[in-house]
């Protein structure tokens, strides 16, 4: 190297203004770039809400409607059952007892109410009501339905020996008054005889040729002829009075006998009818003994573990966590920042539960936001509610991880974009303009 060449490095070396320069620039272009970047480079906008993962139906609590005694339990903690299983058995003497008495008291009045109608309608055989011939092989309607039958046969053959006792002396009545009839016709006819004989022996006798003893004998035989014609006109009065009145005893013991049975069958068919409810009910109170899942799923929070012990009206026996339902979050949002939540926004999702993949990100929509502010709890802070679904995309990002109800989750709903500038300067603006006003 010559000696101008050294002596240039050495003004070069002593020199510092040239590297200096160069940070310089490399500190402006880096902090213009920055700069450029927070002006123009959008960041998305989001409101960070904490979750929970809940059942879209939510949990199902099962619960007796007036409790009882417990006969046994049929399921245990976490057990998965389906709609309509039995899970508890409640006591069921008393149920099964006012069941009896209210369906022996039912199929009593409907056999009744059958026997009376088939009587209104004067049928030669009684048929029974449909609830009777559903259960015809059940023994206590069969026995009411035969003791129906048998009164049925016996009243209308009361009826009927009655009628024909009547009938009969209406016959018989009829009988002698046709037989008066002909006496009666006799003798006017021999009176009419007599009364033409007797004129004839009225003149004759009075002239001298019969001697008048005769004539007296014909008068009498008149008087006793027109005497005996009398008493037979009133024995035929009298006897068609009683014809008359035998009719009107037949005619009148059959309707006695329907307005008995019409009024019998009106009442019976209203206790009917009441006695048909009391068994409803009373079948429906023997059935609520045998407790029911209301939906497949998971038993939670078994509440009732002592065979024998009691359960209150209303008490919460167990909880059922539907399965193959559609799964939701409820995140809470604060007040202040309501206004900038609707329906149909985005959101990411991030389960704590996922350790072994804390940043793993699923995709969400916002369902609903509550109306007005939810204040259920005395020692939680009101909130508004939202509803997130998870989309179908957010689902295949679950991958072999798998939602399950009460999973706290972190939730971003993304509510726009901004550039990191407005980020920034968002906050100082609005403390200045508040401490304005204070001014």
């Amino acid at each position: 190297m010559g000696e101008a060449e050294l002596r240039e490095v050495s003004e070069d070396i002593g020199n510092p203004s040239r590297p200096t320069r160069w940070g310089v620039w490399l500190l402006a272009l880096g902090f213009g770039g920055f700069i450029v970047w927070a002006l123009v480079a959008p960041i998305d906008e989001g409101v960070p809400a904490p979750g929970t993962v809940m059942v879209d139906t939510k949990r199902q609590t099962v619960q007796h409607l007036t409790g009882g005694i417990v006969r046994q339990i049929l399921v245990r903690e976490a057990q998965r059952v389906k709609a309509s299983d039995v899970v508890m058995r409640l006591d069921d003497s008393l149920a099964k007892a006012n069941y009896q008495s209210a369906r022996q008291q039912y199929f009593a009045l409907r056999a009744q109410e059958s026997r009376l109608e088939a009587e209104q309608k004067s049928a030669a055989q009684l048929v029974f009501h449909p609830d009777l011939l559903a259960a015809k092989d059940d023994r206590m309607a069969v026995d009411y339905m035969n003791l129906q039958r048998q009164l049925f046969l016996s009243r209308r053959g009361a009826l009927q020996g009655e009628q024909s006792i009547l009938a009969q002396s209406l016959d018989a009545t009829e009988e002698t008054l046709r037989g008066v009839k002909a006496q009666l016709e006799g003798k006017q006819a021999q009176l009419k005889l007599v009364r033409e004989q007797l004129e004839g022996t009225r003149e004759l006798a009075k002239d001298g040729y019969l001697p008048r003893n005769r004539w007296y004998d014909e008068e009498r035989l008149a008087a006793d002829l027109a005497a005996a014609v009398g008493d037979l006109t009133a024995s035929v009065a009298r006897i068609k009075s009683n014809v008359a009145e035998l009719g009107m005893r037949i005619l009148q013991r059959k309707r006695e006998f329907l307005r008995d049975v019409e009024a019998q069958w009106a009442d019976t068919m209203r206790d009917a009818l009441v006695a048909g409810e009391r068994l409803r009910a009373a079948r429906e109170e023997l059935a609520r003994t045998e407790i029911r899942s209301p939906a497949d799923g998971m038993v939670v929070g078994l509440a009732a573990h002592t065979v024998g012990g009691v359960v209150g009206p209303g008490a919460r026996i167990m909880d059922v966590v539907p399965e193959d339902v559609p799964l939701t979050l409820e995140v809470r949002v604060e007040p202040q920042l309501i206004d900038r939540i609707r329906a149909d926004l985005p959101a990411d999702i991030r389960i704590h539960a996922f350790l072994d993949n804390p940043n793993l990100v699923i995709e969400g929509r916002v369902l609903s936001v509550s109306a007005d502010l939810v204040a259920d709890q005395p020692n939680v802070p009101p909130y508004y509610l939202a509803r997130i679904a998870v989309t179908p995309a957010g689902m295949k990002e679950l991958g072999r991880h798998q939602l399950q109800p009460g999973m706290q989750a972190e939730v971003v709903i993304k509510t726009g974009e901004r550039t990191f500038m407005k980020y920034l300067l968002k906050p100082l603006i609005q403390r200045l303009a508040t401490a304005l006003r204070e001014a």
